[in-house]
């Protein structure tokens, strides 16, 4: 009864902080035409397509309230649904051969109360430079369930000149069934498994400025790795199976023990980040078979910005948050497990990002990525297998991106990119190994 009571009282003392169902809903997507040319003088022309559609609706938040002002501790949606869904299709002819592929992904998750449930859906998703484990996406299929917990303690100040949210505790787990398509065929791989712990997290926004703190986090990730076969040899490396489901893993372990991101006007620190990474690539089960190594970053900026990130190859405009002009530059360290997964790579990571807003309809934007590692852990007995699978370190990557964006009335805009780049990063339609690529392509697009 006392519990039944407390549970009232909390409900009423947080009825005024959102009295009223409110929804999102955003639209987005552009159809064009591009062309590639990749190191074996192979020449392409592509069409291509991608929509993109996010949606809320929410009921009112319920939250405790005791100083009667903006300020409201454990404050969650009573119930909510978020979905977002996006897709990319290319549609490529070169010398005697025409191919069609494409890109999905898909997310919904529920909020009740302090416990959300998420679900996903990923094929063929692009390989990021950002990933822990460049594993090929060739006729991957990805299906993600999982859960957060917000935090054991939730403070939200809202006022009109700042908003503070102060979260302790947040856990968040995910398991992923990974399907293999072959043609006709399809193989179930096994599951990834991930786990992500926080101390603490805070973010203040200020009229002109904003600061992001992460403290203490904890992250794990198992992933299953597509198995070697009959391509390079015989038969399959001899690995040794995971006991839960017969799947062969790599895995990533971060302890991270500040992050720090800020965005204002003016020149100033934009992150700075600090921790330790340890790696597994694939291996026979020996005992303390990882690789450990620091984590940082350090980046320095003016009138900084968010990245706008697509389903095609490149990271697509980025635009300056305050100003005409904005420019990032962030140094830091690169980790990863190789895309065969028999090996792990460290190094450093030096990107820079300029934003031009040339007139009130009209962006332009450059990206640039340079990457130096080295090869530090393989087991020994099946180095040379890394050849036979094409899984060559090259000795620098990188990546150069241009794009323009031109915003012809509220919901229609024309845009430009071309890129260069020389990495491993696996492509959805391309073969494993390094390979120099580039590329330009133009589209229409419409936002809502």
């Amino acid at each position: 009864m006392q519990r039944l009571l407390l549970i009232s009282i909390l409900t009423l003392s947080a009825a005024s902080a959102n009295a009223e169902t409110y929804k999102e809903l955003s639209v987005a997507g552009q159809v064009g035409v591009g062309g590639d040319s990749s190191a074996d003088t192979t020449q392409s022309a592509q069409a291509l397509a991608e929509a993109k559609i996010g949606m809320g609706l929410f009921l009112p938040e319920i939250g405790l309230n005791p100083f009667g002002e903006n300020i409201y501790f454990l404050r969650k949606p009573l119930l909510g649904v978020t979905a977002e869904a996006a897709a990319a299709a290319t549609l490529q002819s070169c010398d005697g051969c025409t191919t069609a592929e494409g890109a999905l992904t898909a997310a919904g998750t529920l909020h009740a109360l302090w416990v959300d449930g998420s679900a996903g859906f990923k094929y063929q998703a692009p390989v990021s430079m950002n990933q822990k484990f460049w594993r090929p996406t060739r006729g991957l299929e990805e299906r993600s369930y999982g859960f957060q917990f917000p935090g054991i303690m939730n403070i939200d100040a809202v006022e009109d000149e700042f908003e503070v949210h102060l979260k302790l505790g947040g856990f968040e787990t995910t398991r992923t069934e990974v399907l293999q398509h072959i043609g006709a065929a399809t193989e179930h791989l096994g599951d990834d498994y991930s786990w992500y712990v926080y101390g603490f997290a805070v973010d203040v926004d200020l009229i002109k400025e904003s600061f992001r703190l992460r403290g203490i986090t904890y992250e794990i990730k198992y992933w299953v790795s597509p198995h070697p076969n009959t391509d390079a040899r015989d038969e399959p490396i001899p690995f040794v199976r995971d006991y839960r489901d017969g799947a062969d893993r790599v895995s990533s372990m971060d302890l991270t023990l500040l992050d720090f991101g800020r965005s204002a006007e003016g020149i100033g620190v934009t992150r700075a980040a600090f921790g330790i990474n340890f790696l597994t690539p694939l291996n026979p089960g020996v005992k303390d078979f990882n690789d450990v190594g620091y984590t940082w970053a350090f980046g320095v900026g003016a009138d900084s910005f968010d990245l706008q990130r697509t389903l095609w190859s490149g990271d697509g405009i980025v635009k300056p948050r305050y100003g005409a002009l904005g420019w990032n530059v962030e140094v830091g360290s690169f980790q990863r497990i190789s895309p065969s997964g028999l090996a792990a790579d460290r190094g450093q990571k030096l990107r820079g990002d300029l934003g031009w807003k040339i007139s009130d309809n009209l962006n332009a934007s450059l990206t640039a990525t340079a990457i130096r590692a080295e090869r530090t852990l393989v087991y020994e007995p099946w180095a040379h297998f890394l050849d036979d699978f094409g899984d060559t370190l090259p000795t620098v990557m990188g990546r150069l991106e241009v794009n323009g964006v031109w915003q012809l009335n509220e919901l229609a805009n024309l845009s430009a990119s071309s890129w260069l780049e020389n990495s491993d990063r696996p492509a959805t339609t391309g073969e494993a190994g390094t390979s120099l690529d580039a590329g330009v392509n133009v589209a229409l697009g419409f936002a809502y």
